[in-house]
């Protein structure tokens, strides 16, 4: 059975072979299944400015692989899956075009009571960014739009910042209303697309899409398609209709660009034209599209650094990068204990009656953390679902490598005791902070060791 795509194009089959002197009269229900989940699998995610329609004659079961599924931009209808097309009596044919609507009205808060062409009755829910509800007469047709009530959960709590990047936010949020592109630099994991989110989140354009695009995921063949969009037909396996591309979908809204340094050095020139222009031309399109989006870039490397190695054009760096935003990485916020006790609040642990210890808060704050928040919380979210209901956790709970505070640690006239190699560890660390002048992150830097065990060798009962 060939497994189908959002607009009927055919990627791939699903083939179950037996022998075939044995009847296997279920083979092809199961396979239809494995590819109804398949298929269902694939809409799974609400794409950026669009509304998708969940629908079925039995209300108990949407959100099932049996459901119809449907996607719309405005009132057209750019995917759907087979189950939603046989709903509505339509084909993979009417993909792209404007949908006329149903009749019905609002069956139960989040669930749509809705009637095809026919009468018949059909229970949806609609996803995607809700417009300004208005009261609909009975009666009146109910289009797909995003009028209708969203099933989505509260949203997420906002970033914690420390004073120092609330200031950089507030900048970035001044230089996005006036149009000015941000990028945004840091370590791996210090919330470089938090920061963009929370900058969307409060500029001017927040009603409107953001579009976040990674550009070192993007296969290096596919990066134009998928930036610039492409016309139907324009190559070998594209969409019937066409695509419009990641710019155009942040039209209006925010464009964030994580990873630019790692995009080709021959996309960097279309994507300079695109900014200074405000316009896409799209793979084998003739006409550009006018485009308005804010940008935000965000990279890990040094990108001066890459523009005099020739790695990255200088043209498009002083066109991207007016304002630069540097995020600290967690081992040099001063914050850490406080930032600890704020995650460890939104995790499962409370909800449980699982606190942590304070050592074990302590062990955690020293840590060196080389993959900063995202490291940390990802600890944090394992220790809570880990943990027992009710227990308290301790040193002792947490994962390897997790460093332990000097209070826990043998004191350092033990460890000198315990052999002439010690002695001269210690005393080299001695020597380090004495040239970095009592500086302990710089020592540890030089030494090649974390903070926290400069601190167990040296600073806890030993004085100079």
């Amino acid at each position: 059975m060939p497994i189908l795509g959002a607009d009927g194009t055919v990627l791939g089959v699903l083939d179950l072979t037996g022998p075939a002197a044995i009847h296997q009269g279920h083979a092809l229900g199961l396979v239809g299944l494995a590819v109804a989940a398949i298929e269902h699998r694939l809409l799974e995610t609400v794409p950026p400015g669009c509304e998708v329609l969940r629908l079925h004659r039995d209300p108990g079961l949407l959100g099932t692989p049996r459901e119809g599924v449907l996607v719309f931009e405005g009132r057209r209808l750019i995917g759907a899956n087979r189950h939603g097309l046989a709903f509505l009596g339509l084909s993979w044919g009417d993909i792209g075009a404007e949908q006329a609507g149903f009749h019905g009205g609002a069956a139960a808060p989040g669930l749509l009571a809705l009637r095809d062409a026919t009468g018949a009755p059909l229970y949806g829910r609609l996803q995607g960014v809700p417009a300004p509800a208005r009261r609909r007469p009975t009666g009146e047709t109910v289009r797909p739009t995003a009028e209708a009530p969203s099933p989505e959960g509260p949203k997420s709590e906002g970033p914690i910042l420390d004073p120092g990047t609330e200031k950089l936010l507030a900048r970035a949020m001044r230089l996005i209303d006036a149009g000015i592109p941000v990028v945004v630099e840091g370590e791996t994991g210090t919330g470089k697309e938090v920061f963009a989110r929370a900058a969307h989140t409060a500029c001017a354009r927040a009603q409107k899409p953001f579009v976040a695009v990674n550009c070192a995921a993007l296969p290096e063949t596919l990066i134009e398609a998928e930036l610039f969009g492409y016309e139907p037909g324009a190559f070998t396996g594209a969409a019937r209709h066409g695509a419009k591309g990641l710019l155009r979908q942040a039209d209006g809204g925010l464009l964030f660009l994580d990873e630019i340094g790692d995009m080709p050095l021959a996309l960097q020139s279309r994507l300079l034209r695109a900014l200074q222009e405000r316009e896409v031309l799209p793979v084998g399109g003739t006409r550009p599209v006018p485009v308005d989006f804010a940008l935000i870039c965000a990279t890990h490397r040094d990108l001066l650094r890459m523009v005099e190695e020739g790695a990255f054009r200088a043209d498009l760096f002083y066109r991207i990068a007016p304002y630069r935003v540097r995020l600290a990485p967690l081992r040099d916020r001063p914050d850490r204990l406080a930032l600890i006790r704020a995650l460890w609040a939104r995790s499962e642990g409370p909800a449980r009656n699982v606190t942590l210890s304070s050592s074990c808060e302590a062990a955690l704050a020293e840590a060196e953390w080389p993959g900063n928040l995202r490291q940390l919380a990802a600890c944090l979210k394992a220790l809570a679902v880990l943990a027992e209901a009710g227990e308290v956790l301790g040193v002792e709970d947490l994962p390897e490598g997790v460093a332990r505070p000097a209070s826990l640690a043998p004191t350092p006239r033990q460890e000198r005791e315990a052999g002439r190699l010690d002695t001269i560890a210690c005393d080299a660390m001695w020597a380090a902070l004495a040239e970095n002048d009592g500086n302990v992150s710089r020592a540890a830097r030089i030494l090649g060791i974390s903070r926290s065990t400069l601190y167990r060798r040296c600073l806890s009962g030993r004085t100079r």
